[in-house]
């Protein structure tokens, strides 16, 4: 157990038996460090050398049993048996609409992504609405789109933040799934993975994804920092304009449920996706206030 000290902008993590600190209000997760290291995270924040000795001696920090991603718990939490806890999760800006609203350009989105398949559509909803209201929990299920540019991927993406919360999301490229470390987002809430798929990694890419999509827990690993375990609470939303082979999934494989629409995007529809956003690539207030009504109707869905 440990003091409550929510002032402090550093703690102890026992397990790795090394320190975590902030920048800018955000726990650095992928970056834990040794005692000199918090040493001269000290220094450059203006503490004398005595006193960073002297407080590191006497052991005057947070000491914590792990650094978790806990849905609207505080940031530093205790648990009934004792264990003192960091929380990495941010809330969303946004809040769902208190009065139904519509979302005509989201449904539109999910219409051509899906290739105007009204079932696929509703499972979907679906499929959305179980990590809405269970943010926490691992749906099992990733959801792969392959369409030509600029049919509205990345915009549903950006619908999923705003629901989920940006700081509890992150968009991973191939790389990021080849590398040995993924404390940037392994911790996080949903990942958006872009074009993860090549001829020559696409075993060692399959074999990892299948742990990722539906393991109880999963290792977590930042450069200069221990490997440990974490519990999985990653939903997977996988995007490609490739119509060769966007994603490997081994017959009878239901970790997968992938949609293709590789038609020509309408001027129409093409010029809606954009209308989302205004001339410096932020979300129009009509974009948010579906947004948010959709938010709202997917909170009341019976999955």
């Amino acid at each position: 157990t440990s003091p409550l000290l929510p002032d402090q902008d550093f703690a102890f993590v026992i397990p790795a038996e090394k320190f975590i600190y902030k920048v800018d209000s955000t726990w650095q997760v992928a970056t834990l460090v040794s005692r000199p290291g918090i040493e001269q995270y000290l220094y450059a924040r203006g503490v004398d050398k005595d006193t960073v000795q002297d407080m590191l001696s006497a052991q005057a920090f947070l000491r914590v049993a792990g650094v978790e991603n806990r849905v609207g718990e505080d940031e530093i939490y205790q648990t009934n048996t004792g264990y003192v806890y960091l929380n990495t999760w941010v809330g969303p800006t946004l809040e769902p609409s208190d009065e139904p609203g519509t979302y005509p350009r989201i449904e539109s989105i999910l219409s051509w992504l899906t290739n105007h398949d009204a079932r696929a559509v509703e499972w979907l909803y679906h499929w959305l609405a179980f990590k809405i209201q269970n943010p926490e929990v691992v749906p099992k299920i990733a959801v792969g789109f392959c369409t030509m540019p600029g049919a509205g991927k990345g915009s549903l993406y950006t619908v999923i933040q705003q629901m989920l919360g940006v700081d509890n999301t992150a968009a991973i490229e191939r790389g990021a799934l080849n590398s040995q470390f993924n404390s940037r987002w392994a911790g996080k809430l949903f990942i958006l993975a872009d074009e993860v798929m090549t001829s020559d990694n696409t075993k060692d890419v399959s074999e990892r994804l299948k742990v990722l999509i539906d393991a109880p827990t999963i290792e977590l690993e930042g450069k200069g920092t221990n490997q440990r375990e974490i519990k999985n609470r990653l939903a997977f939303m996988f995007c490609t304009n490739d119509k060769v082979t966007p994603l490997k999934v081994d017959a009878g494989d239901r970790r997968y449920s992938v949609f293709s629409n590789f038609d020509l995007l309408t001027p129409e529809y093409a010029q809606a996706v954009r209308d989302c956003y205004n001339t410096q690539k932020e979300m129009t207030p009509e974009f948010v206030a579906e947004i948010r009504s959709l938010w709202r109707d997917l909170l009341e869905l019976k999955v």
